[in-house]
């Protein structure tokens, strides 16, 4: 388990684009994983990848937003939980069906303490 952003974050399984999410008295919370390749810093924006179409209209109905992890993959295209570099707050704004997903907006760094 690695600790980013005062989270403990481990990865949900093997090959899982998801990861646990615990914070100090709060319920574990699963949380998609996306990569910094994936994240335009300048304009603000990050393409979060989904397994399954369900993932995606789940998460496209979360209009207040949703925690993401932001991870680097190794060359071999590999990563553990250790490779995770900040947890963040997205807004989604477009589903996409190929390559399946969500472009999202940043919001913020999450903390914690974010309800």
């Amino acid at each position: 388990m690695a600790k980013v952003d005062g989270f403990h974050v481990q990865f949900s399984r093997r090959g899982a684009w998801t990861a646990d999410l615990l914070s100090p008295g709060k319920e574990v919370e699963v949380i998609p994983v996306t990569w910094v390749k994936d994240w335009d810093r300048t304009g603000g924006m990050v393409f979060v990848w989904m397994k399954k179409m369900a993932e995606v209209e789940h998460h496209m109905a979360r209009k207040g937003g949703f925690r993401i992890a932001i991870g680097n993959k190794k060359s071999d295209g590999s990563a553990s939980q250790d490779d995770i570099v900040g947890i963040f707050f997205v807004e989604p704004q477009e589903r996409s069906h190929d390559p399946l997903g969500i472009t999202c907006k940043m919001i913020k760094r999450a903390k914690p303490s974010d309800p």
